[in-house]
């Protein structure tokens, strides 16, 4: 299992690493989002766009170069020929290993094989009951690229391009509407071969977004904050595609009121506009880096990477989720960097973030005091912190809700934090501040 999970990581790093030749713009400053384009986009009018751009990247950031070679030479050849991730094939960029959410999480093991764990009520691990198990379930899925996790759904991509999700069906997410869940993986009839795959939606009005391989994001389920039309429209029993003049992404992240992707090098958003928010974001013309992007979007703030190997934060600072400490308690802007450099992943949960960063990868953490950042007075941490008890070599990192899962290269996937629903893989119910090791 160990030399299976290292293999993976080199797949899905080399894959994250590939730099689009999709949807390049001409010049140097990507242009203004105005009325005639943003109709030309179909956003509706209280959705928005930004244009972000980095004056300080130097180089393509690569992932890969952070690791040690003899290590990645010596899984990509113990376990037979990779899986390559076809879907990834453009620059298309965001394959995750594991998948922390709101209950339940799921990590891809030995063979490809889907495993979840955590809160069952709905169906959502896959494993055909609604009953609590005690440690991982065995999903039967094998083949498994990417894996997303809601607070009542879970959806995996295999390397075929089929995507299948299965638990809760009230609110259309899995195309249609019962008061019964679907505990088995059921496959979406999606048109086309998808890549990644985000779940996002708040007050369990759940939206399912896929990233497909020809960069185009289809969405299913509830449009309330419209998340899946990108506009104004009723609830879709049918994955519809959510911006049809908009065909370039190379990464998606839905999050509780706002989808954020990576579209012709800038960070493109849509959803609804509520009172007293600060969240979206705002235009602006500073800030990150081209096509090599990835965002991660929470309940009220998101995360950036850049290709140089820095992350910028927005939105709602009063935990200090946006890691620097002089901030404002809400950014509409996008804040100064990290203090943190050579970051390869980031993810943001509810009130929370982390990055892996570094060489041999290490689990920074900051926000809302809690199990999964015990800061020793129980009082926010507003800056990154790293994660002491996890073991080096950290490639990829997912916040859930109350707790904090992450894959470590050549030992396998590790979660800490709230343990009320087993979301650490243990049947306890206590919480642990320190990492324990669910796969490997």
């Amino acid at each position: 299992m160990t030399r299976r999970l290292a293999l993976l990581a080199w797949a899905v790093l080399a894959a994250c690493s590939t730099v689009s030749q999709l949807g390049e713009i001409a010049g140097d400053v990507a242009p203004a989002m105005d009325a005639r384009a943003r109709e030309d986009l179909q956003l509706p009018p209280d959705s928005t766009l930004v244009s972000l751009e980095d004056s300080d990247a130097v180089k393509p950031f690569d992932a890969i170069a952070l690791h040690d070679a003899a290590n990645l030479s010596d899984a990509a050849t113990s376990g037979g020929t990779p899986i390559v991730f076809p879907g990834v094939l453009a620059g298309l960029q965001g394959n995750k290993v594991v998948a922390a959410g709101n209950g339940p999480s799921c990590g891809i093991g030995e063979g490809y094989t889907l495993y979840c764990w955590g809160n069952n009520a709905r169906g959502q691990l896959g494993a055909g009951d609604a009953i609590a198990h005690s440690g991982p379930v065995d999903t039967g899925l094998r083949g498994v690229v990417d894996v997303a996790v809601g607070e009542q759904n879970v959806c995996a991509v295999l390397s075929s391009g089929d995507a299948y999700c299965w638990g809760d069906t009230r609110q259309g997410q899995l195309g249609q509407v019962s008061s019964d869940p679907i505990a088995h993986p059921m496959q979406i009839a999606l048109i086309g071969l998808a890549a990644t795959v985000s779940i996002g939606g708040a007050s369990s009005k759940t939206a399912i977004s896929f990233l497909m391989r020809d960069g185009t994001v289809f969405g299913l389920g509830d449009n309330t904050e419209y998340l899946v039309r990108g506009k104004r429209g009723p609830t879709s029993l049918v994955p519809v595609q959510t911006q049809t003049n908009a065909t370039s992404f190379s990464q998606a992240s839905a999050g509780a009121r706002r989808t954020c992707g990576i579209w012709q090098g800038r960070v493109m958003c849509w959803g609804s506009s509520y009172v007293g928010s600060s969240f979206p974001f705002g235009l602006s013309d500073e800030g990150f880096l081209d096509q090599n992007m990835r965002v991660s979007v929470g309940y009220d703030h998101a995360c950036v990477l850049g290709t140089s190997g820095r992350v910028r934060c927005v939105g709602n600072n009063a935990s200090g989720q946006l890691g620097v400490p002089s901030l404002a308690q809400n950014e509409r802007f996008p804040a100064d960097p990290l203090a943190l450099t050579a970051i390869m992943d980031v993810a943001v949960g509810r009130s929370r973030s982390c990055v892996v960063a570094g060489s041999p990868g290490r689990v920074h953490c900051f926000g809302a005091a809690g199990a999964s950042l015990s800061s020793g007075s129980g009082s926010d941490v507003k800056s990154p912190r790293v994660v002491t008890e996890l073991p080096e070599g950290a490639l990829q990192v997912s916040v859930g809700v109350g707790h904090i899962c992450a894959l470590v290269q050549n030992t396998g996937i590790y979660c800490w934090g709230d343990n009320a629903n087993g979301e650490l893989g243990r049947a306890t119910s206590g919480s642990s501040g320190v990492p324990l090791q669910v796969l490997r």
